[in-house]
């Protein structure tokens, strides 16, 4: 491995990625950003990569600093934004997921997986003052209007339906 070269490191850890080996993906991500810290999907896999590892505070971290990476370049990768907003879903902080998740439909509105990913929130929240059938309803068929062919959006509304047919079923 040439040391110097950002792009061996980015490449090799892809492939510890792939391999689900993500301890050795997070050093070669860091290795990356060591030397081109202008790398943002670097950080984003490495946000990934403890996300997969279930250590959503550190990857929490990952996606911030992707998430500086992109503005300062002015680029348009909502994913990082995405996965931040999933991971504040997996510690319970459901207020910050809204935000982020309402961000991203501010700045990239076909952006389906934010709306997609509000849906879930509204309806398999563990706090129950974020259960909401009827906002999660208006989420998802946003998503299913910009991404009219996922099955996984057709399924999360099948399922939302029986959900609020059982709760009015008198």
């Amino acid at each position: 491995i040439d040391s110097t070269e950002a792009s061996i490191y980015y490449n090799l850890a892809n492939a510890y990625f792939e391999d689900k080996d993500y301890k050795n993906a997070i050093k070669a991500y860091k290795n990356v950003l060591t030397l081109d810290s202008d790398r943002f999907k670097a950080a984003h896999k490495m946000g990934v990569s403890y996300q997969k590892l279930g250590l959503h505070d550190e990857a929490i971290l990952e996606f911030r600093k992707a998430i500086g990476i992109v503005e300062r370049l002015e680029e348009s990768f909502m994913s990082s934004y995405h996965s931040l907003g999933v991971s504040f879903m997996e510690i319970g902080s459901y207020k910050d997921a809204i935000q982020i998740l309402n961000e991203i439909i501010t700045l990239s509105p076909q952006y389906y997986k934010a709306y997609e990913t509000l849906g879930v929130l509204h309806t398999e929240s563990s706090d129950l003052k974020y259960v909401n059938y009827d906002m999660a309803l208006e989420y998802l068929l946003e998503a299913s209007k910009i991404k009219s062919n996922n099955y996984r959006i057709k399924f999360r509304l099948s399922q939302l339906y029986n959900m609020m047919a059982e709760e009015n079923k008198e």
